[in-house]
């Protein structure tokens, strides 16, 4: 946080501990001296090698790079006996690399199977005999120092007698390069142990040569390799969002005449891509021309450089003047403890959010919310607008989180603002509630009403040829409401001659089918109408599940009903007989109308004096069983003593009459 009195509004570094936000690329800040310089790199190398006299195998002379071996025999390939052999490095990494690259296949047939690179893959070592030093193929020492850049390090050294007084003249030229002198050369002689540390371009003499004269056997020498960045970048995190780009203000200190340095601007966009603005900047710069829609974000890169004294230039300040915009937090206003639910029962979550800062939201605020189920994880958010609020006020809302498959245990997580509209930090937006609503599973099966022209049917009863079959589903989970037909199946077998005929699907899409989605106040319902089925027996198959997937029973429910258009009636014998509550006549009816058939119930003592009578005055037929009952009273109501009575029942039409005549027993 920056303070600047009187000063406008914006982002700002004035302090060096705030540059530790920042990105560098081989730029070091040191905290203590508050100062920035290059970044160094060291490798330690330990070479050991021997004199000719010593008769060492290949693999006793060692090359260690950070403790890594480069002298392998069997990995790679140990380097030649008798040779001069060179190791470049990187003088920004001190990577050891080699100066002069050959395919397997040219070291192999090109060149005779000389082994021109050696030691452990990637190689690194380029080893020549006298002879190879200078051919003039692009193969030799002349290529090598030409291929390694200015700065690098090189180090040599011996295997076995490297024929010392056997190297062009050109040969010990081009090692000046390295800053080996040829009088440093010529005190070497033949067979001795010999390990060189160099630069290319440092200056003739200047290079460290070890070497080890008659009688001395072994060399060892351990050094390290030092090497560091000369050009560097410092990134700025990033800057805004903000409403207009005003102005890039910097100072910097210790500028020397070798030093490049300058300031680039990169844009941001709203999908976090990166476009360079303007570069090659050395002083303030009006950033007016900006579009703060399309970068509402911006970084600034210092860039800094020398090749000769490795001294950076140091940064003592960088500001971006720009005009801020809004910024919110949100809050959580409901209980702490766990919410405990049944599926289908929606969450009520109270929220707030408030305008932390002293700038106006531009337009109403999305909130993006959801259930982030533990089970059955996957997105599914909803989105709501909410009212802005004005600086420093807040925003209340209540948001309704549905528990439809949110099974089990449940995150609840709110985002206002996702991102939609620019606000200065989105991370105070986002509310997550770990484990905050455990919903109940639905597991009651529903309850499934079928009824034929308001009935119940027997099973086998005969039905009219244009019945409406009523399906009702009814579900005790009231936030469970059937809103569709899945899981809804109707099956009909029709008449097809033979006992067992095939089902066949009653699709929604029929004009004698229409169904109703439950509410609050009804029940999910079915009704099928079918017209002028023609005579036979038919089985009706009705499959059903509610909302929560549930069946409405173990097994899907069937009922096998008759259809007969030719009229006829027929009266059962009264049951039970005798009895004492109550007994029935059953009376079966067919055909197309039931209501043209009439009856008259007459019950009378054994000397013949009626007693009570009912006619369809109260009861009428309907196609299908009926029932007429007595509940052995007299036409008063009053109960009758035990005994023998007299029943005659007639059963008419406009055609036709029948009569049914029998005995009552009625036991108290």
């Amino acid at each position: 946080f920056t303070y600047i009195d009187n000063g406008p509004e914006g982002w700002a570094q004035v302090h060096f501990p705030q540059y530790e936000a920042n990105t560098t690329y081989g730029l070091v800040r040191d905290p203590v001296l508050r100062r920035m310089h290059y970044e160094e790199t060291i490798s330690d190398v330990a070479i050991t090698t021997f004199s000719a006299a010593a008769a060492k195998p290949l693999d006793s002379v060692s090359i260690k790079i950070n403790g890594v071996e480069f002298n392998l025999l069997n990995q790679g390939g140990a380097c030649r006996n008798n040779t001069i052999n060179l190791i470049a490095f990187d003088r920004k990494s001190t990577q050891p690399y080699a100066g002069l690259y050959f395919k397997w296949y040219e070291l192999l047939y090109e060149y005779g199977g000389r082994r021109l690179l050696c030691g452990r893959e990637p190689y690194v070592i380029n080893s020549f005999k006298p002879d190879e030093l200078i051919t003039g193929n692009q193969d030799d020492l002349s290529q090598y120092v030409d291929n390694i850049a200015n700065g690098d390090s090189v180090v040599l050294f011996s295997m076995g007698d490297a024929g010392f007084s056997q190297w062009p003249a050109e040969a010990r030229q081009e090692l000046a390069a390295f800053g080996i002198s040829v009088a440093q050369l010529d005190v070497l002689q033949n067979g001795d142990p010999v390990i060189i540390f160099g630069r290319k371009g440092s200056p003739a003499g200047s290079a460290a040569v070890f070497h080890g004269p008659s009688p001395q056997i072994s060399l060892e020498i351990n050094r390290t390799i030092a090497g560091g960045f000369t050009s560097a970048t410092m990134s700025s995190v990033m800057i805004g969002p903000a409403e207009r780009w005003d102005e890039l203000v910097v100072k910097y200190e210790e500028v020397e005449a070798v030093d490049d340095f300058s300031f680039s601007i990169l844009g941001i966009t709203p999908d976090g891509i990166a476009d360079t603005l303007k570069s090659n900047i050395r002083s303030n710069e009006d950033l007016a021309f900006i579009d703060a829609e399309a970068y509402p974000h911006l970084k600034v890169v210092f860039r800094t450089s020398d090749d000769i004294n490795l001294t950076s230039v140091q940064l003592a300040k960088w500001l971006v003047v720009y005009e801020p915009v809004a910024d919110g937090l949100v809050f959580y206003r409901g209980p702490a403890s766990q919410q405990v639910l049944q599926e289908g029962q929606p969450m009520l979550g109270d929220f707030g959010f408030i305008n932390v800062s002293d700038k106006v939201f531009t337009d109403s605020l999305a909130v993006q919310y959801d259930l982030l189920n533990y089970s059955n994880p996957g997105a599914s958010p909803s989105v709501v607008r909410i009212i802005p609020p004005l600086p420093g006020d807040t925003t209340l809302f209540t948001l309704i989180f549905s528990t439809v498959s949110k099974e089990g245990l449940n995150d609840v997580e709110v985002f206002v603002n996702p991102r939609l509209q620019k606000e200065k930090s989105y991370d105070n937006n986002v509310m997550v509630l770990r484990e905050h609503l455990k919903v109940l599973t639905d597991e009651m099966n529903p309850v499934l009403e079928i009824t034929f022209d308001g009935r119940h049917l027997e099973d086998n009863e005969f039905v009219a040829p244009d019945p409406e079959v009523r399906i009702r589903l009814w579900d005790e989970n009231p936030f469970m409401l059937k809103k569709d037909t899945l899981g809804v199946n109707i099956f009909l077998a029709f008449p097809c001659g033979s006992d067992d005929c095939a089902f066949q699907r009653i699709n929604f899409s029929r004009q004698d089918i229409t169904w109703e989605p439950a509410s609050e106040i009804s029940d999910f319902i079915i009704l099928f109408s079918p017209d002028n089925l023609p005579d036979g027996n038919y089985t009706l198959r009705v499959e059903a599940r509610d909302a929560s997937g549930n069946p409405g029973g173990p097994e899907p429910y069937e009922i096998r009903f008759q259809v007969q258009h030719t009229p006829s009636v027929a009266a059962a014998s009264p049951y039970p007989n005798p009895f004492y509550l109550e007994t029935s006549f059953d009376v079966m009816v067919t055909g197309d109308v039931a209501s043209s058939y009439f009856y008259r119930l007459e019950v009378t003592a054994l000397n013949g004096m009626l007693l009570a009578a009912y006619s369809d005055n109260e009861t009428r037929f309907h196609v299908g069983s009926n029932s007429i009952k007595w509940n052995g009273t007299d036409a008063t109501g009053k109960s009758l003593p035990d005994g023998i009575y007299l029943y005659r029942l007639y059963i008419r039409s406009n055609v036709e009459e029948q009569i049914y005549y029998g005995k009552l027993v009625l036991l108290r």
